[in-house]
């Protein structure tokens, strides 16, 4: 179980929390691939990555075209 005043003491004192986050390099190349119209699952497979983490890209991705729009 996870104690939130000993989180909040670790933030505070400069710890990261949270799983790491992919290099721009594989960003890039997801985002590559999703404009190409690759799937989700084959992009995750082929970059050795999860398919959250693509999902998560791909949002991102649909937010900023959405922005660009307006």
């Amino acid at each position: 179980m996870h104690r939130p005043d000993r989180r909040c003491w670790r933030r505070a004192q400069g710890v990261k929390l949270g799983r790491p986050k992919i290099d721009r390099v594989t960003e890039r190349k997801v985002r590559r691939l999703l404009a190409k119209g690759v799937g989700i699952l084959k992009v995750a497979k082929s970059l050795g990555i999860g398919t959250g983490t693509v999902q998560r890209i791909s949002g991102e991705r649909a937010m900023s075209l959405r922005g660009a729009e307006q």
